[in-house]
């Protein structure tokens, strides 16, 4: 007897699959340029990819503090009940992340996009901006990639049809990817210290 799980097991499987690991890699590395440079990483999303946003920021900030290095400063938009309302009821639902972006978006900084579809208008709106304020852009979507996989400097694709598939990807990713900026910021870190050793400028 076959069961549904085990087909929904292999389609998670198979969109793991289809990423491209070096995209993966690369964007890590970007995070931990923009640690280097002591810039914040926003990161937004809606539905469920509000959560992955939220638990993206919990991982990057929480699991970076081993060894006492500074941590990666890593903001989540959508953790926000207050503002996400006020701008969503006295403005548009699409203003509610490019205006929590505005008072703070720095050049050294990132934002990160999770959107299933890649074409959440208020997702697409605050990639704009942070384009043009001079940040570094990431996307992880889904299906065929959407506008966000357009416009961002590092995208993400998790080809998919299944919005649940998609969303199950990205949260995969978040994990792996969190963990791989752990090592790279101990890599860092270690040829800091063989510097020092040799008489180099830490």
């Amino acid at each position: 007897m076959s069961y549904f799980i085990e087909s929904y097991f292999h389609a998670v499987s198979s969109s793991l699959d289809s990423v491209n690991a070096e995209r993966v890699h690369r964007l890590a590395g970007a995070i931990v340029g923009v640690w280097k440079q002591r810039g914040t990483i926003y990161i937004m999303g809606n539905g469920g990819s509000a959560s992955t946003a939220s638990h993206f920021a919990c991982d990057l900030s929480k699991l970076t503090i081993a060894g006492g290095r500074p941590r990666v400063k890593a903001v989540s938009l959508t953790d926000n009940a207050a503002i996400l309302t006020a701008w969503a009821n006295d403005s548009h639902y699409e203003d509610i992340f490019i205006h929590q972006l505005i008072p703070f978006l720095e050049p050294r900084d990132m934002v990160i996009a999770i959107s299933a579809s890649g074409n959440s208008g208020n997702v697409v709106k605050a990639l704009g901006y942070a384009a043009e304020a001079g940040a570094a852009t990431a996307s992880l979507s889904g299906f065929q990639g959407g506008a966000v996989s357009r416009m961002t400097d590092y995208p993400i694709i998790t080809f998919s049809d299944s919005m649940q598939v998609i969303e199950d990807s990205h949260s995969l990713l978040c994990h792996g990817m969190a963990l791989e900026v752990c090592q790279l910021m101990e890599r860092v870190e270690e040829d800091r210290r063989l510097a020092v050793g040799k008489g180099g400028i830490a």
